[in-house]
Parts: C-alpha cells; sequence; structure tokens
C-alpha cells in the first residue's frame, strides 16, 4: 500500500511540474550560444525594449492582445527562448507556450536586468 501511494504521489507531483525550463543568465547565454535555428523572445512592452535588448530577439509583448497569435507559424518543436524585465512575465509567458503545445520553452530568471547585471552584451 505504501509504495502505491508514493508512485501516484510522486505521478501527481511530474504532473504538476513546470513545463518550460527556467535557466539562470549564465545557462541561458550557454544555450543561445549552442543552440541553432532558436526564437529569442522579449516579452517587455515596447517601451521597455527600446532602452536595451539582447540582441537577435524579437518583441512580442506578453501584455497586448493576441501575444499567442504571434506563434500561429512556429513549429511546436522549435526552442523558444523568452525573457522579461524580472522574470515574472516571462515565466507566465513561458507557461502559456507550454500548455499551448510548445515542447522546448525556456524562460531566463532574472530577466534582462539580470542579464544585465551579468555583464552580458545588450543592443540598444
Amino acid at each position: 500500500m505504501k509504495k502505491f501511494l508514493l508512485i501516484f504521489l510522486f505521478s501527481g507531483s511530474v504532473l504538476l511540474a513546470k513545463a518550460q525550463t527556467d535557466l539562470d543568465a549564465a545557462a541561458f547565454r550557454s544555450a543561445l550560444e549552442t543552440e541553432k535555428n532558436e526564437l529569442l523572445v522579449d516579452v517587455r512592452q515596447t517601451w521597455e525594449v527600446k532602452q536595451g535588448r539582447i540582441a537577435g530577439s524579437v518583441n512580442y509583448d506578453w501584455l497586448a492582445d493576441g501575444f499567442m497569435a504571434n506563434f500561429k507559424t512556429v513549429p511546436k518543436d522549435k526552442p523558444i527562448y523568452v525573457y522579461c524585465a524580472v522574470g515574472g512575465r516571462s515565466s507566465e509567458a513561458a507557461a502559456a507556450l507550454s500548455k499551448a503545445g510548445y515542447k522546448k520553452v525556456y524562460n531566463l530568471t532574472g530577466g534582462y536586468k539580470g542579464w544585465e547585471k551579468a555583464g552580458y552584451p545588450v543592443a540598444k
């Protein structure tokens, strides 16, 4: 009985686990350097992006209507890397993408500010 209960509890926790992967700035940068054919998405508002961004990113504002429509033509197995200012909005966006069936979704914990604080290059 104990064995059954443990298996049941473990299975439930696996189902509740996040579908996206959270990466700190160092791991996010390393993944971007080795990944091929990824989509790097800045989910901040346009005014925030104008202050600086990670080079190569596209801006799809998480707070704008139709955020998910931006991904209509993106294959479900394409790696998608998302970030915002500090990690909150991008975590929500990553969860939405995972729920929509995208298999490889990566969230930058600490966001753009963490990236910048780590001394990684930014585009102005």
